[in-house]
């Protein structure tokens, strides 16, 4: 696990440097990638590295160099997928009619275009046809060369087609995503304001019964107060109507015995 992970991270690395055309720098990472991927027995990753070789050499203008690296992925049929697989089969074949090798060019055509057939892989098809062009284009065969070139562009096409409606289907699943998040976010904004709607009459009505509670707190002190100061008035008047009736009959006295 760890060195195929080491494996894709230098090949990721080695063809950015290839992409920016740091040939030298790609060589370095691709060789890394190599030895990672013959540590992990990765049939797939070393295919992979021999293309990336081939690709290499293939701008330095060695060609030479070149085939055998194709030649190494080409031989690995059955260990690698298809779709892999063709690269090296179209790579090779493109090699063989730029050296007017035309033969050996048909056959890698017509094998790579029934497995690509076979394997559903369109992208390879038109591939494989635009080299069919070229195939018969130098030999001299333009009814079939205009045949090739037709049929490359109509797969390519369909592609670009299919490519089209799945971006379209892509944007209205994305518009309907965002109408719904829209209306989500809506009924979200609503609730959250009928939220605070009834946060702030709860908080009202609290305030308004702690106000009310304070109104019949003072109420009841003022009641208790009055209350008192009545009881303290009648015990005034008792005490003040005791003390005249006291001092008269203090009066009536003296004056009986008198």
């Amino acid at each position: 696990g760890i060195a195929i992970g080491k494996a894709i991270n230098k090949t990721n690395i080695g063809s950015i440097f290839e992409r920016n055309g740091q040939l030298d720098s790609a060589w370095v990472y691709y060789r890394h990638s190599l030895k990672m991927n013959l540590i992990a027995k990765s049939d797939l990753g070393i295919a992979l590295c021999h293309v990336n070789f081939g690709n290499i050499y293939r701008k330095q203008g060695k060609t030479d160099l070149a085939y055998p690296e194709y030649r190494k992925a080409y031989e690995m049929e059955g260990l690698i997928d298809k779709w892999h697989w063709l690269n090296s089969c179209l790579s090779l074949a493109e090699i063989h009619i730029e050296n007017h090798e035309y033969a050996e060019a048909t056959a890698l055509l017509n094998r790579a275009e029934s497995v690509a057939v076979d394997g559903h892989s369109r992208d390879r098809l038109a591939a494989i046809y635009k080299l069919k062009y070229k195939l018969y284009d130098a030999l001299g065969n333009p009814s079939m060369a205009l045949k090739c070139y037709v049929r490359c562009h109509q797969i390519t096409d369909s592609i670009t087609s299919d490519k089209n409606l799945l971006e379209i289907q892509n944007q209205r699943v994305q518009y309907e995503h965002h109408t719904r998040q829209a209306e989500l976010n809506a009924i979200k904004g609503d609730m959250a304001k009928e939220r605070n709607t009834r946060n702030f009459i709860i908080v009202a009505l609290c305030a308004l019964m702690g106000f009310l509670a304070v109104i019949i707190i003072l109420l009841n002190i003022a009641r208790r107060a009055s209350r008192k100061e009545q009881e303290s008035l009648k015990e005034l008047e008792r005490l003040r109507t005791s003390f005249f009736t006291n001092i008269s009959h203090e009066f009536r006295t003296p004056l009986t015995a008198i």
